[in-house]
């Protein structure tokens, strides 16, 4: 299990970080967001960033050669400010028409539409040595109450509609999965060992080379063996030492780990140096 420290904005870009273990060339997990591109999270970041058109305009072209053209463009982007991870894409379906996360969505209303475009989104990243992270998972469709709301759904709807995108980005190689705030039929979303181990990682999404990183603060406690293995930002405690010593086997956070390497050594990121946050390398 992996505690993400904090976000540090004053000494980096990016709003999710993990150290790094230079001894093995391991690097520390750079995410940032990529609603319409790399997020502007720092002062020093103001100008240099291309303000890219939202998912929802993206799904609107109905055009796979037009999401893979932003996702490779935004990839070199990401790269060159040293970020290794994005945190998108978002494969939710629309049900709240007021919901306020709804232009993050590359899906629209339409599950179909939602597959076909995760995989050149996914692609274009890849391309580019960006890890994608397909979020949120799963059911969230609202902001109001987002932290106390619970989506239900049948396992008819779950496996026919909501979770054909987040199937498609499987299939394409997406390196992560964020669980939601929202809890998913009375569960907390991140707690969740039926959508995260049974579905997710199961037969049914087959998931299997990659990690699962919790939404800012969606996490309710040390729930690794639910199937949580990032917790971000990390000032919780949930995934302290002393938490995964108390709550988790050693097996299972070896487990972890090699999930949380898994989409580094896919991308050849182990031992690659990346710009420093902040120097002038990081154009």
């Amino acid at each position: 299990g992996i505690n993400g420290g904090h976000t540090n904005l004053s000494d980096g870009y990016y709003v999710g970080n993990t150290p790094p273990v230079p001894r093995l060339g391991i690097p520390a997990l750079k995410m940032q967001d990529a609603g319409n591109g790399f997020r502007t999270t720092d002062p020093r970041i103001v100008g240099t960033v291309t303000s890219w058109p939202c998912a929802l305009a993206l799904a609107a072209t109905w055009n796979r050669a037009a999401v893979g053209g932003f996702a490779r463009a935004a990839a070199a982007e990401f790269a060159l400010k040293g970020a290794n991870v994005v945190l998108g894409p978002g494969l939710n379906l629309h049900r709240v028409a007021r919901g306020g996360r709804n232009a993050e969505y590359l899906t629209g209303e339409d599950p179909v539409l939602g597959a076909e475009l995760a995989k050149p989104w996914v692609d274009g990243f890849r391309e580019g040595g960006i890890v994608t992270t397909a979020k949120h998972f799963v059911l969230n469709n609202q902001e109001t109450n987002r932290y106390s709301y619970s989506a239900r759904a049948s396992e008819r709807a779950l496996r026919e509609m909501y979770y054909a995108p987040f199937r498609a980005a499987v299939r394409a190689g997406v390196g992560a999965y964020m669980c939601s705030y929202n809890q998913i039929n009375g569960t907390p979303a991140c707690s969740n060992e039926k959508t995260l181990r049974e579905d997710l990682e199961g037969k049914d999404l087959g998931f299997d080379k990659g990690f699962v990183v919790s939404d800012w603060g969606a996490a309710h406690g040390t729930t690794l063996d639910q199937g949580l293995d990032v917790d971000m930002p990390g000032t919780d405690g949930f995934y302290s030492p002393a938490a995964l010593i108390a709550n988790a086997s050693i097996a299972a956070v070896d487990a972890a780990v090699r999930r949380v390497l898994a989409p580094l050594v896919d991308l050849d990121l182990v031992g690659r140096p990346s710009c420093a946050p902040g120097s002038a390398a990081c154009a």
